[in-house]
């Protein structure tokens, strides 16, 4: 039931949203993401996700990472980001990008809980969507005829990489009897004519380029026809240095690579100043189709009071058949169980040739135990005087933790998956894992031991003592806690794909139990009778044997037996199940997928915190390509309901529309450019039937009736709201010459319009430009980036506007030995905000008449927060790499209120690096 409080909370929710972005903005403005979304990624290509922390580095930060996933996947994956430069660079494996759109979301762990996000707000459910092209590689025979003329790519082969000293674009021709002439051929690099540096013959094109950049290329042969170009063959093609681990390996030579890293720096952080060291390594290498990888972190900031903060880790690899991870892992397995969580432990892997049948074994800790630092039992005698005058004391006993002194359970789990089938056809996979918490793993409370706590009861005497054992239920212990948990979870799934892929068929279902406190262990005859359950000795054996599994007590989250009579009934809780059912069709350039989700609003998995639960319904997508694939059009709609066993008051259906529209034009010189719509419409069917002579009922606090006693029902909370979401990216590059300009324009529109509650209106605005210019006379390179956001929340009750301009410069001497970088970034806030308050309606007796009306005053808060930071970078040789970085902030507020103290740092960093 919900009433003034549950109106309370969501009027909070939203009023917490905003001031959510406020404080990003204004006391954290030095932890402000910058980002902007790329425009587009590509089927089976490699995506990088780039984004900045003005101010801070990786030092200053416990972990930058991108979750992710496709269309069809109802959960994220997760991918770490390194730091380069000034930026943070995550990559997204290109053999998991496939079907229309990527959804992702950038997360930012700091080392005190924090948290920062990209979106800021609700990043799970609202991601950044990204298209995603179908990549040329896959269309691009090496062999073909167009227009009479048979071509063969010669070098380098379409997808391939080739070493830069050794670049090379060749094309065999045939043309039978009627030879072209050569002047009607054109080459094309880069987009770039380099056709008067080419050798042309009537059967052989060649061309060996001079500086050719490094990364993706893409080349080009046409044909004159009339007054028009026929394109003959266009593929792409990847250039690496010499020096690089994927020269080396074109080049048949076994692979090591390395580096080792030195850090010192000294910070303020908030008004905190403190030092710390931090040294790492890495060694890759490879030999034939055996590889290894070892990577080790060791910093100052390691602390038991902590969870891990130095990290190790070491992959080994045989082909297809083997591999294992040790240390600070990230297991994946059925997308319902296991995805996006560090564990440290052992993660392997085996399969038979062609991936057969695969098996997979992963055990460790997702958390490691962090100890409960409890203060002494104090008792406390309170006098009262009862209503007959009569005084009497009342004696009590309390335990709490000292200041930071929460603790941890050790967190265990263990796990596996059996797969029969390489994908290529069918697959069937079989997935079982158990999270634990060790309840023996810290001392933990639920009532007075004297064996086990008389550490604890130093300043008690031996009668209160004595007392206090005489009643242990007098103790008050003040959960900081949480109590133990335990949560067994199993799936399968199933893929099917035939036609080269065309038709593909997934199936995942999946149950999970999961148990809120195991410190009591497994219910015992006592225990279950006390309860009110009438277990034989049987039943309570099968408990016994089910608790290597799952313990099962009276803290299920959903118990596998009820009450009834005299007896107890075992049955399967329908909330603890999960399933999913996607099929997809790709033909005539057109991608059409049908999924049907089912999410129970019991189901846990402890080790997948990205799923969400009580939702049903289905999505259908669609993706078609025009013009060439220059053109993408996405179509998408949705509808999901939640209160799937009925234990709530109402149900809310969701129904969603959108379509995006892609241009992708083959000629470079114009821009790309994306457009997207999306309604969303959130409707429980609940009306306000308040009628207590509110004069607004969609300002009241509550939602009720009378009943047919005169006894008053209390209803839920009307829910109606419309939400239209529009998005617009531009993005264009061009080619000077001496220099390289990407342009990017993004513009996104918010509207929700609240059909129930007067002041849940809410809307935003916001854009972002940016440039980045590569000029390579000079050489440097310069970023800028202005983003401007306009929101409007409780109705119109709150305004806020948010600015923010970064500069970023990269200048290189010396032949890149030398290279300095300087950033600057400037945010202005400016919020206006009317408080909500309630009117009793004149009758303070009478809560029901309550009602939400602006309050009378009005408060401005402007807050301008600069940032600074350089760093400058010597490489005397290539093994070795010096670096001095530093960073200044400042927060200027007119507020009183708000005191935000300055912070800076200074470090330096030492490379090695070996191959």
């Amino acid at each position: 039931m919900l009433s003034h409080i549950s109106i309370c909370k969501r009027i909070k929710v939203i009023f917490n949203s905003v001031l959510f972005t406020l404080i990003i903005s204004t006391g954290l403005s030095a932890q402000q993401i910058i980002h902007q979304v790329p425009s587009s990624v590509t089927a089976g290509v490699d995506a990088e996700i780039i984004f900045s922390l003005p101010g801070f580095g990786i030092d200053s930060i416990d972990e930058a990472a991108v979750l992710f996933r496709v269309d069809g996947e109802i959960t994220f994956r997760r991918v770490l980001a390194q730091f380069n430069g000034n930026n943070f660079i995550a990559t997204v494996p290109g053999d998991v990008i496939s079907g229309s759109t990527m959804y992702y979301y950038i997360q930012i762990d700091t080392p005190a809980g924090g948290q920062l996000t990209s979106p800021a707000n609700n990043p799970g459910t609202e991601p950044h969507e990204v298209p995603i092209r179908v990549t040329t590689r896959e269309t691009v025979p090496l062999t073909g005829r167009i227009s009479g003329i048979d071509y063969h790519i010669l070098s380098p082969e379409p997808g391939a990489s080739m070493i830069v000293n050794d670049a090379l674009v060749a094309v065999s021709l045939f043309q039978g009897d009627d030879v072209t002439e050569t002047s009607l051929f054109r080459l094309y690099v880069n987009g770039n004519d380099v056709t008067s540096q080419a050798r042309i013959t009537p059967f052989l094109i060649t061309y060996i380029p001079e500086n050719m950049p490094l990364g993706s290329g893409e080349a080009e042969v046409l044909l004159e026809d009339g007054d028009e170009f026929v394109s003959i063959v266009k593929w792409d093609f990847n250039v690496v240095d010499q020096s690089s681990r994927a020269a080396r390996s074109i080049m048949g030579e076994s692979v090591m690579t390395g580096d080792v890293e030195l850090t010192a720096r000294n910070q303020s952080l908030s008004g905190n100043n403190y030092d710390f060291v931090r040294g790492s390594a890495n060694l890759r290498g490879q030999e034939g189709e055996f590889r290894y990888a070892l990577h080790g972190l060791i910093t100052s900031q390691e602390s038991d009071r902590l969870q891990p903060q130095n990290r190790y880790n070491l992959m080994l690899s045989y082909s297809d058949y083997f591999r294992t991870d040790l240390g600070h892992v990230y297991p994946t397995t059925n997308p319902l169980l296991l995805a996006g969580r560090r564990m440290f432990g052992i993660n392997t892997q085996l399969g038979t040739p062609g991936g057969a049948v695969s098996a997979q074994f992963f055990a460790g800790q997702l958390n490691r135990k962090v100890k409960s630092l409890y203060q002494d039992i104090n008792m406390i005698v309170t006098t009262q005087t009862s209503s007959r005058g009569l005084t009497y004391q009342d004696t009590s006993f309390v335990m709490g933790f000292q200041p930071g002194g929460s603790g941890t359970f050790q967190q265990d789990i263990i796990g596996g998956r059996l797969s029969f089938g390489s994908g290529r056809y069918f697959k069937l996979g079989l997935n079982a894992q158990r999270v634990r918490d060790d309840v023996n793993s810290i001392e933990y409370f639920t009532s007075y031991d004297p064996t086990r706590m008389q550490n604890y009861a130093t300043g008690l005497n031996a009668s209160e003592k004595q007392y206090l054992a005489q009643n242990p239920n007098l103790l008050n212990v003040s959960f900081g806690t949480p109590s133990p948990v335990d949560n067994f979870v199993a799936a399968t799934d199933l893929l099917i794909s035939l036609d080269n892929n065309r038709f593909t068929l997934s199936s995942d279902a999946a149950f999970g139990v999961l148990n809120r406190d195991i410190s009591e262990g497994v219910f015992d005859s006592q225990r279950a009778a006390d309860l009110g359950y009438d277990l034989d000795n049987s039943s309570l054996d099968l408990l016994d044997r089910l608790s290597t599994l799952i313990i099962i007590n009276e803290n299920m989250n959903a118990l596998p037996f009820k009450v009834g009579g005299d007896d107890t009934d075992f049955f399967v809780p329908q909330g603890i199940f999960a399933y999913q059912t996607r099929a997809n069709l790709n033909y005539f350039n057109n991608n059409f997928g049908i999924q049907y989700r089912w999410i129970g609003p019991d189901f846990v998995s402890l080790a997948n915190n990205g799923i969400r639960r009580d939702i049903a319904g289905f999505t259908v997508t669609d993706r078609f390509r025009l013009m060439q694939n220059q053109v993408y059009v996405n179509l998408s709609f949705e509808s999901l309901k939640d209160n799937l066993i009925g234990n709530q008051d109402a149900t809310t259906k969701s129904n969603a529309i959108g379509t995006t529209v892609s241009w992708f034009p083959l000629e470079r010189s114009l821009p790309r450019i994306t457009l997207g719509v999306r309604m969303l419409d959130r409707n429980n069917g609940v009306d306000w039937f308040n009628q207590s002579g509110t004069s607004d009922r969609s300002s009241a606090i509550r939602n009720y009736q009378g009943g047919i006693s005169g006894e008053t029902i209390i209803l839920p909370t009307p829910r109606w709201i419309r939400t239209y979401q529009t998005n617009a990216a531009i993005s264009k590059y061009i080619d000077a010459g001496s220099g390289s300009y990407d342009l990017n324009f993004n513009l996104n529109y918010t509207s929700s319009q609240d059909q129930r509650f007067v002041y849940g209106d809410f809307s935003s605005l916001s854009f972002m430009t940016g440039v980045t210019a590569n000029l390579f006379a000079i050489p440097l390179r310069a970023q800028l980036n202005f983003s401007y956001t306009l929101s409007e929340a409780l109705g119109g009750l709150t305004d806020i506007a948010l600015f923010g301009g970064n500069l970023n410069l990269q200048y290189e001497l010396m032949d890149n030995k030398l290279l300095l970088t300087v950033e600057t970034a400037v945010t202005s806030n400016v919020v206006d905000n009317v408080n909500l308050q309630i009117n009793d309606n004149g009758t303070p007796e009478n809560f029901y008449d309550d009602y939400y009306e602006p309050g009378l005053e009005v408060s401005n808060q402007e807050t301008v927060s600069y940032i600074m930071n350089g760093r400058v970078s010597y490489r005397p040789l290539q093994a070795h790499q010096f670096s001095v970085a530093g960073s200044y902030t400042n927060v200027v507020t007119g507020t009183q209120a708000l005191n935000f103290p300055n912070d800076h740092f200074m470090q330096f960093r030492y490379n090695y690096y070996f191959n």
